[in-house]
């Protein structure tokens, strides 16, 4: 008889020890999150700067270079959440950028020469980035339905230069080459769970640039509206 209940109570207590391993890693693995994100992308940027700029006689002037332009296009990639509870989450994962510069104008005010601006419309410049997200993220409750947002930084890679102005006597110079940067980045919008597995989230996005110390004024900017289709393992 004691045999029979020492059998039973090692059964009892097996079965109870794997049901709670087994939930403890349900759990782990619940808290890792899948998505493929797009977003379309319109940017704005206006900057001010000295630049060197040869003259006659081997002379160098220093103009005052303004540049405006404003550039359209999408980004896609996919990215990786952890929960750290039903509201709070990290997110990090790999998007590309593709743009097009739509319009760009140009502008030089020298002593020597006035100023001198030169609209870039006709000129139509694609560039490609690299970002990688690091987010924190809040779900304002636990309905299917709920207001997300998110905060952090975007570490952009940009693979080439893209930077250009029209010199005089129509010559190309190199202003400014590729450089990893850090951009800062907020969104506002809503998460919705459409089943146990999948939810859909869609947020306007906006991002800045930290203005480099060599312009004398500079502002860009960067809005999206990000969607995801989310699948939680």
């Amino acid at each position: 008889m004691n045999t029979v209940f020492t059998m039973r109570g090692s059964f009892y207590g097996c079965s109870i020890i794997g049901w709670l391993l087994c939930s403890v890693a349900t759990a782990q693995i619940t808290k890792f999150s899948l998505s493929v994100n797009v977003s379309p992308i319109y940017s704005g940027s206006f900057n001010e700067r000295n630049i060197s700029i040869p003259a006659t006689q081997g002379q160098l002037i220093n103009p005052v270079f303004t540049r405006s332009s404003t550039s359209y296009g999408y980004s896609a990639g996919l990215s990786i959440r952890y929960a750290f509870s039903p509201r709070w989450s990290a997110t990090t994962g790999l998007w590309v950028n593709n743009f097009v510069r739509a319009e760009s104008t140009f502008s030089f005010n020298t002593d020597s020469y006035g100023p001198v601006t030169t609209p870039g419309a006709g000129t139509r410049v694609s560039a490609r980035t690299y970002q990688v997200p690091l987010l924190a993220n809040y779900r304002t409750s636990d309905r299917r339905l709920a207001a997300y947002f998110s905060a952090g930084v975007l570490i952009s890679i940009p693979p080439t230069a893209t930077d250009y102005v029209l010199g005089y006597n129509n010559e190309t110079a190199l202003l400014r080459g590729a450089r990893t940067e850090l951009l800062p980045i907020i969104g506002a919008g809503l998460s919705y769970q459409l089943n146990r597995r999948f939810s859909f989230l869609a947020q306007p996005t906006l991002s800045v640039r930290i203005p480099p110390q060599e312009y004398i004024r500079h502002y860009a900017y960067r809005v999206g509206l990000l969607t995801q289709l989310m699948y939680t393992f």
